[in-house]
């Protein structure tokens, strides 16, 4: 599976200009093997489902926690956050908020 692009709902767009440059640095690296299989684990990169959001994934990058999910050819990206707070129901409830509303507001990198 292959998709065409990286979008951002408008709060993630928000945390990634807000992550140290180098962190936004990696993060690119990262696209092309989101793009080629967003699904996949490497030993760089450990993708996970949740299991409370079952289609939304997730993947350290540093410090932060990144949470998306795949709608038709895009991968959308829904959050960005430490990770102490990524791990509340509160984070997992405003992810889901994020995603459902998702069609309304998203921006490419």
């Amino acid at each position: 599976m292959t998709l065409e692009s990286i979008e951002f709902v408008v709060e993630a767009r928000k945390e990634f200009l807000a992550l140290p440059r180098p962190l936004q640095r990696q993060l690119r690296e990262l696209s092309p093997y989101l793009l080629t299989n967003p699904y996949r684990s490497y030993p760089w990169l450990q993708v996970r489902e949740l299991r409370e959001l079952p289609g939304v994934w997730r993947f350290r990058l540093g410090l932060y926690r990144v949470f998306y999910r795949v709608e038709a050819s895009t991968l959308v990206m829904a959050a960005i956050t430490l990770r102490p707070p990524a791990y509340t129901s509160r984070m997992r409830e405003e992810v889901r908020r994020r995603l459902s509303a998702s069609e309304r507001g998203r921006s490419r990198p």
